[in-house]
């Protein structure tokens, strides 16, 4: 009685639609579906009265969904009937039977929890260039093929190959990072945590050309506030994240040769401990 969620699939995603538009999380929905398609009827009543006498008129839920085709299910639950269980009605069938009290936490969701919490949803395998706009140093790094094979370099660094595990473990870490909090964008909002003018901006682009950028402003001990221009939206991070995102091109270049006294003392000492183990077992 006092929300109103609504949420729908578009082409392959979800999304919210009330009381707040934004992306949903396709789990959270999921999960959501599968907790009301796999409700069952506690009991069912023989000889139902009245819709009155079951509080069908002033329900505390009511969950309509509506097939691709076009075909709606309907589901009210209305009054208790005891502390554990409520009357309910589907419009699938005549009968009234009674539900699970639980079910109603189960499908009372919190928008903010239906709500997409990744900053970065592209597919890191496909992402092919990365753009780290800060003060100081810069960074943008290319996947370029190379005689047939796919290569990172970064701006500047032109003759260097970059680490491709390091690369591919900081868009891990990137589309990994979860939305702690969320907020309305207001123009205020924005003012008050240096998003007009960010400190940080991040962009994305996969090999379909499709991009992802994100803005990022304040950062205190308790969070780091961003903005997703996309879809609208102020939001906070741990403030460990900033770590995570903060990088330069050194954090990508390969480690350096190490020097072949280094290697040669390396295996001296390997060979010494396996001398002293053959001893041993003399």
């Amino acid at each position: 009685p006092k929300s109103h969620l609504a949420f729908a699939k578009k082409d392959s995603g979800w999304f919210l639609e009330k009381p707040i538009q934004d992306e949903a999380d396709r789990w959270a929905v999921d999960d959501f579906l599968r907790e009301l398609s796999t409700s069952r009827a506690k009991e069912f009543i023989d000889r139902p009265a009245g819709e009155a006498t079951y509080g069908f008129q002033q329900p505390a839920m009511v969950v309509v969904a509506r097939e691709s085709g076009g075909g709606l299910f309907t589901l009210t639950v209305g009054r208790k009937k005891d502390e554990s269980s409520r009357y309910a009605k589907s419009s699938t069938r005549k009968a009234v039977f009674t539900v699970e009290e639980s079910l109603l936490s189960k499908l009372a969701e919190e928008p903010d929890q239906l709500r997409q919490k990744s900053i970065f949803t592209l597919d890191s395998y496909n992402v092919v260039e990365v753009s780290l706009k800060k003060e100081g140093e810069p960074l943008l790094l290319k996947k370029v093929k190379e005689k047939n094979k796919d290569v990172w370099r970064a701006a500047g660094f032109k003759e260097t190959e970059l680490k491709s595990e390091k690369v591919s473990d900081y868009l891990y870490d990137l589309t990994g990072l979860k939305i702690k909090n969320f907020f309305p964008a207001s123009s205020s909002w924005l003012d008050q945590h240096h998003l007009k003018t960010p400190a940080m901006v991040v962009k994305l682009t996969d090999k379909d050309g499709k991009t992802q950028e994100v803005h990022f402003g304040d950062r205190t001990e308790e969070a780091w506030y961003g903005y997703l221009p996309s879809r609208q939206t102020g939001f906070s991070l741990a403030p460990d994240a900033y770590d995570k995102i903060n990088k330069s091109v050194k954090d990508f270049l390969p480690e350096p040769p190490q020097p072949s006294g280094q290697k040669e003392g390396k295996e001296t000492g390997r060979k010494f401990f396996l001398k002293n183990i053959f001893r041993r077992n003399r």
